[in-house]
This record gives C-alpha cells, structure tokens and sequence, in this order.
C-alpha cells in the first residue's frame, strides 16, 4: 500500500470507498466497524520468513508464561493471527509495505495499530536488523501526528508522508507515493487511537483486563504508612477532615496535622486553608520516630501585593514548628526563585515574610514553562530531526541538565537539616503539585530505606505524588493532540534524579533500572489506573480502582524483573559531601537513537565524596 521502490508491484485491491463523514464517525463510535483485516504475507516474502516470524512469537508467548510475562513481552513480532495482542486489546488498522524513517535508519516492513500501541516489523532476514529497525510502543506516548508533503513543500514536492513526533523524544517519519494520496486511512488511525479524549473514547485502561496475582490496589494504605513513621503521636493526628474530598479537592482524604491545630477547632483550620493556594494547607507526610524530624509540604501563602496577613497560619506554622523540640527555626524551603515568588504576589501569591520563627531558603527551582522550553535543545542535541542532521553540541551547559542539578542541590539541603538539626521543615513551590513533590520524595529516598525498597518505593509515588495530587493527565497530556503549556516532564525528571543516587550508590536500592524505565514508558501509557487524571478525587470519581488496573499489580507479580541483584540494605541516609552532580541517564535517552550514546556518554563530572554511616 504504502512505499516508495524502485519497482512497485501492482497495488493492492482497494478498500470499499466510505464517504469521508462516514469514515470519520465509524472513528468516533469506538472504530469496531473501521478495523482492518489481519496482512497478507508480505510481497515478495517467502514461507521461510513467515514460519521463521511465528517462531518468533510462539517462543516469547508460550501458552505456560504468567500475566506479567504477557504484559512485559516485546510484541512488536509480525504474526498472522497477533496472539500478541493482550487481554482488551484490539486491532485497529493495519497497513503492509510501510516506509518508515526512525532515528535508526529507514525501512520497509508491516504496521499494527491497536486501541493501545503502534506497532513495526521490518521486511529483514537478519534478526539483528530485525532488533534494530523493530518498534513497539504505547499510543499514549504520540505527542502530534501530522501531514507533510505535497502542497506544502517548496523543493521536492515527492516528500510526501505522516510525521510522528513522541513524548519521550521519538521522531519517525511514514513515506508514501505522492502520486496516490494514500495516507489518510493512516493518519486518522493514528490521531484517533493516539488521543481518545479527543476523540470522546475511553482511555485503554478502562479495557485492558490482564489477570494478575497481586492486587496493586491494595499497595498503599496511607494509615499503616503513617504508623510506621510513628503517626499518630502526642505531636500529630491523623485526620479525616478530608473524607470525600470535601475540606481540599487535590490532597487526599487521609491527612496528618499538628494535634494543637486539631484541638484549636475546624474554623481555625478552614482559615489557614482559606490561606492557602487552592486550599492546600501544610499538612505531614513524613516523621521520623526516634528524632521527631518531619516533612511537611503545602502551598504558597496567598499574600499578595500587599503582604496579606494571616494570624492563623502564622500560628499553624508555630504549631509545627513547636511539634519537634529539636526546630529552633522552622526551615521553609520555598522550590522557587525568590524572584519568581515575588512575581506570584501580582496574582496573589506570594512567600511566609515575617513570620516568626521561621526562616524561608529560595531553592531556584524554575517553572513549568522554563523546565519545557528547555527540553526543546536538549531533544536536538539527543534526536537530530533526520539521521543526516549533524548533533548539537553542548549538552552539560543545556538548561534541562541545570534544572536537573537545582533539584538535587535542593534535596541535599533538605536532608541536611532533617538530619544534622533533626528538625522539622516545610516545603512548597505555588502550587505544591510539582516541584515540591519532586523535593520531598526525592528527600525520602535519600533519608529512608524503606523506600528505597521496590514495595517502598511503590508506596512513595502513591503517597507523595498520586494521593497529593499530582497533575498526571494535564503534564504528560493523556489523550489530547493539544499539546498546551501545561505539559512538563516533572516526574521524569524525578525518575532521573532517583537514577543519579542509583547511579552512585549501586547496591542501596532494592530495584533496577529496569523498573524505572518501566515507568517513565508506563506514565504515558494510560494501561494503568494509577496515573490517569490529576488527583485522587478524579480517580475516584472515574471508578479506577474498580474499573482499571494499578500498575503495582505488574511490578509486584513480576518483581523479579525489577529486582537489584546487587542489592545491600543500608538503613543509614545516602549522604554526600557536597550535591550530586548530573550524569545524564544514558539508559532512558539514548534507547531509540544509538549516536546519542556517542553524545552523551563521555559526559563526566567528579562526584562528591561520600559520607559513611559511622562519620555521621
């Protein structure tokens, strides 16, 4: 159907025609009516190459493999029958001697796109090549599909094909004979598979229906994660003041306050919430039982132009600052620029001045929209647009490495006073969805060895940023072809930053990073329940936990696959003389395009020493 060869064999018989409109509804009623039969062998092929194909898959898919072992199979494999598609996955639409440009080469082969993922297999005899050129990847991953070629290319009017550019900095390219004008069947499967909320479906979750032995569900259960940190105490309730997501929409139903701020009374709360960027008062989520050091995190004060008081939270502060004997001062670290707090006070926001007690660190973590505008070098440098394009050099002055290094320099001191005045400090960005998250759990992994377990770690990202409301759907843009500025790599970045102290302490960490790689895949997906919409509420609300999958119910089934061989149990900090410095995680940003390992492979920077336990 689709290529461009020396010598084309006579085209295929063409599909019924369907008028356009028609066409386009069958897309919007589910696209059950529009699937496309399974491909013929390809032209020119031989029987060889089809046994040898089915070989392939019967061998990674024997009918005596687990759930977790169909979940995590490569499936990009050609097969007449696709025994690989998963339990609620279906066809879609399929096309044969398709040209595809990728970062690797340019080849010919077969195209499988389901209600879950595009997949490739190329025309090749040599399973290298075969490794080499294959694709498979969710949908959830395509960031814009688009035409190019034709009317709107000045110089070589035969350039005529589909563009598809990925999250994760995946570009391929899609030829076909401009002389056929053959490309739209493609183009629209692509677009209403890739963006179903645009398309009003259902997100693949909500099919997907593999049988698991572990329920993931069940992981995290934030009472008996409190307990373990000694919650609830003389210093610290557990509250329910949040149950049906009625006191603050974006936090949890569980949380934990100062006991004095529960004695003072509901009114004395709702004012501090009132307070508070969209009501997200300070509020625990993590202590320390022996010292008493605790985390707390919030949003910024809604001060404004005119430094907006409010004797409430100056006394909510006091109590949390009052609950550790060991805080002189409490230590606010603000993720922000003190410049870009004050800018918040136009749109009243703003940062604690004044306050009593307390002491406000400015961490230099930018915004959103600087941390996007900076992916935008960092991709060149990575993934030229074609395979001749000449790299981009640079890569340990780009700006996204920098706000990678913010981080981990944010973390350092955080652990420092959690564990050298064994204090209590609060951390916030604006908002308390992004950048805090980012700080506080990356705070965690350095300061407990609990969650540098994989079901520790599992339970963090529930905790820290599922349950607090990170804005899972908005910044990886689940299901929408309208890329927005408020997309931004805020948990991949994490991800990397939890790699950077795997990196350095190879045996502290319970799992792989298999298992983060897994993840940074796995976010894009929508397979899970776990990281559909923005917030617990809307979880809630949408039925995930009794309609979807939690993405533990793999990682735990399968949590061999994830397991650190080389692991040690440490139960001390991973502490460092000075903040990490940023390698680049070769793992995750040179998969799809192997020159990229040439770019950022030889990127070294001295790390700090490290601090033993007995130093301490």
């Amino acid at each position: 159907m689709m290529a461009v060869r020396a010598a084309p064999p006579p085209p295929p018989p063409p599909r019924p025609p369907k008028p356009r409109d028609s066409y386009l509804a069958s897309l919007r009623n589910g696209l059950d009516d529009a699937v496309s039969p399974p491909p013929p062998p390809p032209p020119g092929g031989s029987e060889d190459r089809d046994s040898a194909t089915d070989g392939r898959l019967s061998s990674s898919l024997s009918s005596d493999n687990s759930a977790a072992d169909v979940a995590l199979v490569d499936m990009g494999r050609s097969n007449l029958t696709h025994s690989w598609l998963m339990p609620g996955e279906k066809l879609r639409y399929t096309e044969t001697m398709a040209d595809v440009l990728s970062p690797k080469g340019r080849n010919q082969g077969d195209i499988w796109i389901s209600n879950y993922r595009l997949v490739f297999e190329p025309y090749e005899d040599d399973q290298d090549l075969i490794e080499k050129f294959r694709f498979n990847f969710p949908l959830g991953l395509i960031a814009n599909v688009e035409k190019f070629g034709f009317h709107r290319l000045s110089r070589n009017k035969k350039e005529y094909g589909i563009r598809v550019e990925c999250k994760d900095m995946l570009k391929i390219k899609l030829y076909y004979d401009y002389r056929l004008r053959n490309r739209s069947q493609m183009y629209h499967h692509l677009r209403a598979n890739s963006f179903p909320r645009t398309f009003h479906h259902q997100f693949f979750a909500y099919s997907y229906s593999q049988q698991f032995e572990y329920n993931g569900w069940h992981l995290y259960d934030p009472v008996r994660e409190y307990n373990r940190m000694g919650v609830p105490d003389e210093q610290w309730e557990i509250s329910r003041q949040n149950d049906g997501f009625s006191f603050v929409a974006t936090y949890p139903e569980v949380l934990v306050l100062p006991r004095a701020a529960v004695d003072a009374g509901e009114d004395f709360i709702k004012k501090v919430k009132n307070y508070r960027s969209s009501g997200r008062i300070p509020v625990l989520c993590w202590h320390d039982a022996t010292t008493k050091a605790a985390i707390l995190r919030s949003s910024q004060p809604m001060a404004g132009v005119l430094y907006k008081s409010c004797n409430e939270d100056e006394q909510y502060l006091e109590m949390i600052r009052s609950a550790n004997p060991n805080t002189q001062k409490l230590k606010i670290f603000d993720a922000r620029p003190l410049g870009n707090a004050n800018a918040n006070r136009l749109r009243g926001g703003g940062y604690e001045r004044g306050y009593e007690n307390c002491e406000s660190v400015f961490l230099n973590i930018h915004s959103i929209h600087a941390v996007r505008k900076s992916q935008t070098p960092f991709k060149q440098i990575l993934y030229p647009k074609t395979q001749q394009d000449e790299p981009f050099d640079g890569i340990e002055n780009c700006r996204y490495v920098e706000h990678l290094q913010v981080i981990l320099d944010g973390t350092w001191q955080i652990v420092n006073e959690l564990i050298d005045n064994r204090a209590n400090v609060l951390v916030h960005c604006s908002d308390g969805w992004d950048r805090t998250s980012q700080l506080t759990s990356l705070s965690m992994v350095v300061i407990d060895p609990y969650y540098r377990s994989l079901e520790g770690f599992a339970v963090l990202i529930e905790k820290e940023w599922c349950s607090f409301g990170h804005k899972f759907a908005i910044r990886f843009g689940h299901g929408i072809d309208n890329p927005g500025k408020e997309r931004c790599p805020i948990f991949i970045q994490w991800i990397d930053c939890v790699w950077q102290y795997m990196h350095i302490f190879p045996t502290a960490f319970e799992f792989n990073a298999a298992l983060l790689l897994f993840l940074l895949d796995e976010v894009y997906s929508c397979r899970w329940g776990t990281f559909l919409y923005n917030n617990e509420r809307e979880r809630s609300s949408h039925g995930c936990r009794e309609k979807t999958l939690s993405v533990w119910s793999l990682v735990m089934t399968a949590r061999e696959r994830f397991t650190n061989p080389q692991y040690s149990y440490r139960s001390d900090p991973l502490r460092t003389e000075a903040p990490l410095k940023v390698k680049p995680f070769v793992e995750y940003y040179s998969r799809h395009n192997p020159d990229a390992l040439a770019i950022i492979g030889g990127v070294a920077h001295p790390q700090p020493v490290l601090i033993e336990a007995e130093d301490e």
